[in-house]
């Protein structure tokens, strides 16, 4: 599941590297370290309903920033103002995430 959400289909190749940095840092990562010890997955799968959903909304709520930043020919920081709403949505849908693996996984 994790694997299809880094499966960016955003054709600017700039914008995708800083997309991929952020979907690394802010959900791979930690939600690997989160499930690496949990022996049956189906305890958390309710978990990433509608993770892939979520994601894709912020990624092409990126896409438009980068766009419309990039209008400014002026402005060489697009990369990152154009990812910044993508950055605070994805450790706010992390933290909702984290929480509910956790619980399901110390759940009986």
């Amino acid at each position: 599941l994790l694997k299809n959400i880094m499966n960016v289909g955003t054709k600017n190749n700039y914008l995708k590297s800083f997309i991929l940095a952020r979907l690394q840092e802010r959900l791979m990562n930690p939600t690997i370290d989160l499930v690496g010890s949990i022996s049956k997955y189906s305890k958390i799968k309710e978990c990433f309903d509608s993770l892939a959903d979520d994601v894709k909304s912020l990624v092409e709520k990126s896409e438009t920033s980068y766009e419309e930043c990039s209008k400014d020919k002026n402005n060489p920081h697009c990369g990152s103002e154009g990812t910044r709403e993508l950055d605070e949505g994805l450790i706010e849908r992390e933290q909702k995430l984290s929480d509910c693996i956790v619980e399901k996984r110390d759940s009986e």
